[in-house]
């Protein structure tokens, strides 16, 4: 729950003959970070005598973020016996972020035999950010014994931001005895400091030897691409960039270089050829490059540049329409280039759809993905024309606009189907389109019938359950105005108010964390869902705050029962139902390695999905919940991808499957759902 009420209980708690109990309630103390509790958590640190209790401990008093909790925390980091509570009190160092820390915390990465707590140190001290942080860990980047701790080191750096570390930095990326996990994480950080021109890199990047299995040499040598293609484009880096381009054998390489390129205007006319219709056979005997990124980003440059180089679009949209209309292009390289013209002005968007129109020459293109790309930016032409034209019409007539407006509102927001008085038990809510019309076929195949409900603007359709030994289930569903946590709280509250169901279930696809035992097509069933956007901003960067949700009890005991009566094998389609924790916010994560993703792992060892509307559905119930009466949230999703780079690959085709297997699920525990037996 979170609230300060419970910190004098929870700090009595701290006291438990059970070391479970007082890990548990640290835990807590540390979530409603409440200063009042900052004496308990100290002495607890000091006191007690079980290891996991005291890292907890730790954790707690990081999360609270007071100064008051560093001599405490130092005095744990280089005196506790146990490895986990030092770690713990490190990482606890690190979020506060206090320069007091900076010895202790200097010590302990000069001499902790952990390689953990060595690399928790390296980490808080590019969080601590005080001048005297910058020695010891060039000594650890030099000097310590494992790469991990060395990488840790070198990562700081970027949060440091200084850039009397760039030499140290450049002798580690360029030294071929190190570790390739290490020079990627020297290079990460310079990526992050004004150095100047980094032409010296590209020679590093030449020279590298790797197996065609050793992914951590791939990925060096893709830090180091991206590197180049950040920084200020020089003509021997564009040179560098065009050869990675034309011949590196990694498309996301190519990708990264093309990008950088199309950034600084420089991805002359016959790079782009070369990419997307080449004039002539290419080394590697393609008719093109590949859809996993290239083609796209190149196609999207041509377009993007019509607003400033009208010319260079105008040359190359030939050979765009041409890749465009062909049977074998994937949707990721159709959608990107029909996308730019909703960031190019109305009249050069209008100008370059024509000239697409006008180059298919009105055939029916072949690709099976463009006619619905083009028809959506069609419709998003017509309505930013039909927004342009409201605007002129009300700055040269304002008055009869306001009367137009207030003369359709009468009518515009009237309930079009009656809406029954009998109580509807369970609402289901949908985020996306692709999540809704999964939902609706669904019920098709099953021949349930839905009515359409208009409401306050709202469109909804509700439909009845039925089972042969239990009262007909009544039910509403919806989907929210956008993507993210305010609409979907927008659409539960108006779904409360106007239905008053008894538990809102939101339903649809998500992320999956491989490294928790999760795979795709599994469909995951929230148990507590950590909203991971509140953060402590500080000046060396933001940390995690997470505020924490619990679902709906009496369904995870349904969803639970139904599936070990093997009632749910058939929707399930040979996949697991897993009963799981998840982070819910509004940043996407597409990247393996991204820092945020390894953050979210870290929240709970029991995490496995990740979305974005969960926290705005459940935090609308918990405010239903304290001014008016007993409300359930529950989530079910299906993963469609692990959250990393391949989440592009055939997104669309996996997004429907599990969206489909996801609402099957839903619907069978919703059938079966009722707050109290009838």
């Amino acid at each position: 729950i979170g609230h300060p009420q419970a910190v004098p209980a929870l700090t009595a708690a701290l006291g438990d003959t059970e070391a479970s109990v007082r890990g548990s309630a640290a835990n807590a103390l540390g979530r409603i970070g409440d200063p009042r509790a900052l004496d308990a958590l100290t002495a607890a640190l000091a006191e007690d005598t079980d290891s996991r209790a005291r890292g907890s401990t730790a954790e707690a008093l990081g999360r609270i973020g007071h100064p008051r909790a560093v001599p405490a925390l130092a005095a744990a980091l280089t005196g506790d016996p146990d490895s986990y509570a030092r770690t713990s009190a490190a990482n606890a160092l690190g979020r506060i972020g206090d320069p007091g820390a900076l010895e202790a915390l200097s010590v302990a990465l000069a001499t902790d035999d952990d390689t953990h707590t060595r690399g928790a140190a390296a980490n808080a001290l590019g969080r601590v950010n005080a001048p005297g942080a910058l020695a010891p860990l060039i000594d650890a980047l030099l000097h310590d014994r494992d790469d991990k701790v060395r990488g840790s080191a070198a990562n700081a750096f970027g949060h440091l931001g200084d850039t009397a570390a760039a030499e140290v930095l450049r002798a580690t990326i360029g030294n071929p005895e190190e570790t390739y996990l290490t020079r990627r994480a020297a290079v990460a950080s310079l990526t992050h400091l004004d150095t100047g021109d980094e032409e010296w890199i590209t020679k590093v990047a030449d020279r590298l030897k790797f197996t065609a299995r050793d992914r951590h040499g791939h990925a060096l040598r893709g830090a180091i691409v991206d590197l180049v293609a950040r920084r200020e484009i020089t003509p021997r880096t564009k040179d560098w960039l065009v050869g990675v381009i034309r011949g590196d054998k990694d498309p996301w390489n190519r990708t990264t270089a093309l990008e950088g390129l199309a950034r600084a205007g420089q991805a002359d006319v016959d790079l782009i050829k070369f990419i997307i219709a080449p004039e002539r056979p290419r080394p590697d005997r393609r008719p093109r490059d590949s859809d996993s990124g290239v083609l796209g980003v190149a196609a999207a440059a041509v377009v993007r540049a019509a607003a400033d180089r009208p010319a260079y679009t105008d040359s190359l949209l030939p050979s765009v329409v041409r890749l465009l209309v062909q049977k074998d292009t994937h949707w990721a390289t159709v959608i990107p280039p029909l996308t730019q013209l909703r960031l190019l002005p109305l009249d050069v968007a209008d100008r370059v759809f024509a000239g697409i129109v006008r180059l298919m020459g009105g055939k029916a293109p072949e690709n099976p993905h463009l006619e619905a790309a083009l028809t959506a930016e069609r419709e998003s032409l017509a309505e930013r024309r039909r927004v342009r034209d409201d605007v002129e019409s009300f700055s040269r007539h304002p008055e009869a606009v306001l009367a137009g407006f207030r003369e359709q509102r009468k009518s515009r927001f009237e309930v079009t189907a009656p809406i029954s008085g009998d109580e509807y038990h369970v609402a289901l809510l949908t985020a996306v389109p692709v999540e809704t019309r999964a939902l609706l076929a669904v019920l098709a195949e099953r021949g349930t019938a839905t009515t359409e409900v208009q409401l306050d603007g709202r469109y909804y359709d509700v439909f009845e359950l039925v089972s042969a030994d239990r009262p007909p289930v009544r039910v509403v569903t919806t989907q929210a105005t956008d993507q993210g946590g305010q609409s979907a709280a927008a659409v539960t509250r108006d779904l409360l108010s106007a239905f008053r169901p008894d538990l809102v279930f939101l339903v649809g696809v998500c992320g999956g964390f491989a490294e928790h035992g999760v795979s795709p097509g599994d469909v995951l069933l929230a148990r507590e869902v950590f909203d991971y956007g509140p953060e402590k901003v500080r000046p060396e960067g933001g940390g995690l705050r997470p505020q924490v949700y619990r679902t709906d009890e009496q369904v995870l005991r349904l969803a639970t029962r139904l599936d070990t009566q093997g009632r749910l094998d058939a929707s399930l389609a040979g996949h697991e139902l897993l009963v799981k924790d998840f982070a819910s916010g509004e940043k996407v994560i597409a990247w393996r390695d991204s820092a945020l993703r390894a953050r979210l792992l870290e929240q709970s060892a029991d995490i496995g999905g990740v979305e974005t509307e969960a926290h705005g559905v459940l935090h609308a119930i918990w405010e239903t919940f304290k001014a008016k009466g007993f409300v359930g949230g529950a989530m079910l999703k299906c993963v469609s991808d692990l959250g990393d780079e391949e989440m592009a690959v055939d997104k669309k085709a996996r997004q429907t499957e599990a969206a489909r297997r996801a609402a099957r699920v839903a619907l069978d525990v919703a059938a079966a759902f009722r707050r109290a037996d009838a």
